[in-house]
């Protein structure tokens, strides 16, 4: 947690390189908007939105956000994630909601809107990723997430989604409000995403991201990467495929947790963590590299989240998973 500074302080406390990170994140942004503008893929509501409710009470909260700190005493969360359901229409291979699917609970609506309500007031947050399980699947009676959405139009909403559910009518309402972006979960093309995901998903992935330019939604996309799929999703076909001929205008790889024993033939460092030697190789083996990261693609980087960015490669150094991990391949 980080003291109370002064505003200047506070803008320049952050690394260099972490700086530098946010900026390359904001301009791969805002050339994916600006193509997505002038493709026709993204509304005139939809960008005027993105400009008053993301752009002004997110991006540049500046002095708000120095008062805040200097209130509080500490950076408190720029957003915060909520699942308000863990129930999905997917039982996709190795994801907790298909781990066991009767037992996922829900928050009712009131709880909800106090959460969105509270961190607003509180701290000054007007951004919210909401997850699940499935989004969309969300109802408490008859409202459902984009009534919550429509309730809180000061804030933006990015929506981790499998994408199966938003049809023409759900895109148009996302369209009205202007103030969500779906992140849509791929897991490469058509074998790999339908591999873990159920046959015909990717096909309705298509089919909502048709739906979402048809209505002028700017939408982005989510992968997890594997060792079945790395390099088909760090391929410029991937890259061409989804940004250009689809429309998506951000990426997000998630690492939630990568655990790999690695040969030790190269040094990694992530900023203040360095990879995490552990004591538990054996005779034979090596010991296993830990690294819990969420990263965002820039062009043909990745960010780690901690100030480092990495080439979009697969290590050329073989490495085997520990028990019960999911391997990245390299990063």
């Amino acid at each position: 947690m980080w003291p109370a500074r002064g505003r200047t302080e506070y803008h320049q406390d952050r690394p260099l390189q972490v700086r530098k990170d946010i900026h390359s994140y904001l301009m791969a942004m805002l050339h994916g908007v600006d193509r997505a503008i002038e493709r026709g893929s993204v509304s005139r509501h939809a960008v005027k939105r993105l400009v008053d409710v993301f752009v002004g009470n997110v991006l540049l909260r500046h002095d708000e956000d120095a008062d805040l700190v200097a209130r509080l005493g500490f950076v408190p969360p720029k957003f915060i994630l909520v699942s308000p359901t863990g129930t999905c229409n997917l039982r996709c291979v190795g994801c907790y909601a298909e781990s066991d699917p009767g037992s996922h609970a829900s928050l009712d609506f009131d709880t909800f809107d106090r959460i969105l309500t509270e961190k607003r007031k509180l701290w000054g947050s007007y951004f919210t990723v909401i997850s699940g399980g499935e989004p969309f699947l969300w109802r408490d009676g008859e409202r459902d997430l984009l009534d919550m959405v429509s309730r809180h139009d000061s804030d933006f909403f990015m929506v981790y989604t499998n994408g199966t559910l938003i049809d023409d009518e759900t895109a148009r309402r996302m369209a009205e409000l202007g103030n969500i972006s779906p992140a849509v979960s791929v897991e490469g093309f058509e074998e790999e995403t339908d591999a873990r995901r159920g046959k015909g998903t990717h096909r309705k992935v298509l089919a909502a991201f048709d739906n979402l330019r048809k209505h002028g939604v700017p939408f982005g996309v989510s992968v997890t990467p594997t060792r079945d799929n790395w390099d088909v999703i760090t391929s410029d076909r991937f890259a061409d495929f989804y940004f250009d001929e689809q429309g998506a205008i951000y990426g997000w790889w998630s690492l939630p947790r990568i655990v790999w024993r690695c040969c030790g033939g190269c040094s990694d460092s992530f900023g203040s963590e360095r990879c995490s030697w552990g004591t538990s190789g054996t005779a034979g083996q090596p010991p296993v590299a830990v690294y819990p990261r969420v990263v965002a693609v820039v062009g043909t980087s990745i960010s780690t989240g901690t100030g480092t960015s990495l080439p979009a490669r697969s290590c050329p150094i073989p490495r085997t998973t520990s028990t019960g991990s999911t391997r990245a391949g390299g990063i």
